[in-house]
């Protein structure tokens, strides 16, 4: 299969723009979390995250096998939209911790399923490792320089910034998950139901264009420990 380098190059830079938004306002949603209610309240939104990330491979192999890499990035995306507003801003009105955790917790299920379909779009346009590595180190990077952005933001001790410095974290925060609806448009990975079915052509059938419901779990980022502050 030929490699597609427009496509990977689209998909890189959609995946660069998601995980600096992710990262920048996960880092200053802690921050602020540290501020308000300290070193519990680090922990407890921490452990509600890396629940969603565990949880995200189940999910996403529920996905692979029932719907298109098209419906599964526009869906994640969709709520993780949502609750990457409505957790920070329920943090700043001052929401219930265990909601909040809540949706920290549904948030990085949509997020890291959202991952691995990116990363299955990746090996659909090149099968071999080299762009699902670059794709991977590439986001590890980002994530990095989106969190040392966060912690050179204006807030204060008790947890507490400015309107406006609030407003671009919201804004940035929600608007970079929208390169992944223009990826799902065009996206070429097929179910694993499609498959099955015949519904997909011949030039859809290479096992790289399918994301693998028994194999989710791996194509989850190993950057998920970034996301630790």
């Amino acid at each position: 299969m030929a490699v597609a380098p427009g496509r990977i190059r689209a998909l890189l830079t959609a995946g660069l723009l998601d995980s600096f938004g992710l990262s920048l306002g996960w880092t200053a949603f802690i921050l602020i979390a540290v501020g308000r209610g300290g070193l519990p309240a680090a922990g407890l939104y921490n452990a509600a995250m890396l629940a969603g990330v565990v949880g995200s491979a189940p999910v996403t192999g529920w996905f692979a096998g029932r719907v298109a890499g098209r419906v599964l990035l526009t869906c994640t995306g969709s709520v993780e939209l949502v609750l990457r507003v409505g957790t920070l801003a329920g943090l700043l009105i001052g929401w219930p911790p265990a909601l909040l955790a809540a949706g920290v917790a549904a948030m990085n299920v949509a997020a890291w399923s959202g991952y691995a379909g990116m990363r299955a779009e990746v090996a659909a346009a090149d099968p071999g490792p080299r762009s699902l590595t670059r794709y991977a180190v590439a986001i590890a990077a980002i994530e990095a320089i989106g969190a040392g952005v966060a912690a050179l933001l204006p807030i204060s001790g008790d947890g507490r910034l400015g309107g406006a410095v609030t407003a671009a974290i919201l804004i940035v925060y929600a608007s970079s998950v929208t390169p992944q609806f223009l990826i799902a448009r065009t996206s070429a990975v097929r179910s694993g139901r499609e498959l099955r079915s015949g519904l997909a052509g011949p030039a859809d059938r290479p096992a790289e264009r399918l994301l693998p419901a028994d194999a989710a779990a791996s194509l989850l980022p190993a950057d998920a420990a970034v996301s630790l502050i």
